[in-house]
């Protein structure tokens, strides 16, 4: 549900989406905000979970995890590959 926000922007800013809409580059400045907006929460999103990645692969306790549970699923690698033997 959209809800009605007041922000202040900077005057160049401003202009230059006003210039895009009037070009229709977009299809109005609420729809600029709004993806701008999505484009920048994803963005952080992303950075947020890439950083939580390299803090788990420095951490000790979670690769013992990774490690304990690749191992209780080794037998799993082979599996239905027949005896080779």
């Amino acid at each position: 549900m959209p809800v009605k926000a007041t922000v202040i922007i900077d005057q160049n800013l401003m202009s230059q989406a006003r210039a895009l809409v009037q070009r229709k580059r977009v299809k109005s400045f609420n729809a600029l905000v709004e993806t701008a907006l999505r484009d920048e929460i994803d963005r952080i999103r992303v950075a947020d979970i890439k950083a939580a990645i390299r803090d788990a692969a420095s951490d000790p306790l979670f690769l013992a995890d990774v490690e304990e549970t690749a191992a209780a699923f080794r037998w799993t690698d082979s599996e239905g590959q027949g005896d080779k033997a």
